[in-house]
């Protein structure tokens, strides 16, 4: 999946933003009993690198990315 969203603020308010949406991203409650776990992410230049594991019982996948 690519999203592109334009923005008018400095690179380090939108750093924040980006930041701070992945924060509650990984803190949210998922519906049917879908955890959240060993949630990390790090930043190298503009290029944010996250993951973490999505879970159902014994069932789960890691889910990854970079944003930039």
């Amino acid at each position: 999946m690519h999203i592109e969203r334009s923005h008018n603020v400095s690179k380090e308010k939108a750093r924040h933003k980006i930041d701070t949406f992945v924060d509650d991203l990984m803190r949210r409650q998922f519906p049917g009993g879908v955890t959240v776990k060993e949630p990390s992410k790090s930043w190298s230049d503009n290029a944010m690198r996250f993951s973490f594991k999505a879970k159902k019982g014994f069932i789960g996948t890691t889910i990854s990315g970079v944003g930039t």
